[in-house]
């Protein structure tokens, strides 16, 4: 889930984005190659 996700991004100095609108959501991550 949300939780592995978030673990990811940290372990990999990788970049995280949530937003939340009405009927609408959005993630955007970014990790280094």
């Amino acid at each position: 889930g949300l939780k592995r996700v978030d673990q990811v991004v940290k372990k990999y100095d990788g970049y995280l984005n949530r937003q939340n609108e009405p009927g609408v959501f959005a993630t955007e991550i970014v990790l280094p190659l």
